[in-house]
């Protein structure tokens, strides 16, 4: 089948990444195809703190038969919600007032091709 599994951590080093969701499809029909995929954050704890405000990435890798088909960035920004936490940070990030805005308008997509038989 397909799979596809969501990626997310720090821009900074593949190291950090983490497997947000990790899920197989199929079968589906030949042509263009569309999915809805809920994923978890990703764990705060496994992110260095300088790398959890800022801009980052989350990356939908999708596969057949071990094969990389596609691969879909998206860009994220992570800030706090109020201005005033913007404008005044605390020394710790608090991650619990920290919102992710995923530019989903916006996706960056590589494509490969493959042996699909």
């Amino acid at each position: 089948g397909y799979q596809r599994r969501v990626l997310g951590g720090s821009s900074e080093s593949e190291k950090y990444d983490q497997t947000l969701e990790d899920v197989e499809v199929g079968p589906i029909a030949v042509g263009p195809n569309e999915f809805v995929l809920n994923a978890p954050a990703p764990d705060p704890t496994q992110i260095p703190e300088d790398s959890l405000l800022g801009v980052t990435v989350i990356l939908l890798v999708c596969q057949y038969k071990n094969q990389e088909f596609i691969r879909v960035g998206y860009y994220v920004n992570n800030d706090y919600e109020t201005e005033a936490q913007r404008d005044n940070p605390p020394q710790k990030v608090d991650v619990d007032n920290v919102m992710r805005n995923v530019l989903v308008d916006q996706p960056r997509i590589t494509t490969h091709s493959i042996d699909w038989r």
